[in-house]
């Protein structure tokens, strides 16, 4: 089982509380479903993508030029795209060894900072939460 999930689940969103929540929440429910079915041999994971080029990230952002402020955020200088994302599912699905459940691994995920970028319109798009964990482009966090 793995389920597609967001970074902001684990380092939250400002102005989108109800977002991260969700997304947290499935964080911790793929980790308890981990527990529950790992005797029986079935992996859970979850994988958490920072800004993927998607048409809700363009409604998100609105310009070009916000997109580009967001994505200068991310270590690699640019969002992924979604078949970035889709081979991380299909690494888990088919290539993880048996003993990945619990997990959650982060794609492309945005640097944490505690101001936004300087010409940014729209700081709650391209700052992250004041004292957030820096997260690198690809990390597991086992349960």
């Amino acid at each position: 089982i793995i389920s597609v999930s967001s970074i902001a689940g684990i380092t939250g969103n400002r102005g989108q509380t109800n977002y991260a929540a969700a997304k947290g929440a499935l964080h911790a429910a793929s980790k308890s479903l981990a527990l529950e079915l790992a005797t029986r041999g079935i992996t859970v994971n979850a994988v958490a993508p920072g800004p993927t080029e998607t048409d809700m990230l363009n409604r998100f952002t609105g310009t070009e030029e916000v997109k580009a402020m967001l994505a200068s955020g991310v270590p690699l200088g640019r969002v992924a795209g979604v078949d970035e994302v889709a081979e991380t599912v299909r690494w888990l699905a088919v290539d993880a060894p048996p003993s990945a459940t619990g997990s959650t691994t982060i794609r492309g995920s945005r640097k944490c900072s505690a101001a936004a970028p300087p010409r940014c319109s729209r700081p709650a798009v391209c700052a992250a939460p004041p004292g957030a964990a820096r997260a690198s482009p690809i990390r597991r966090a086992s349960v």
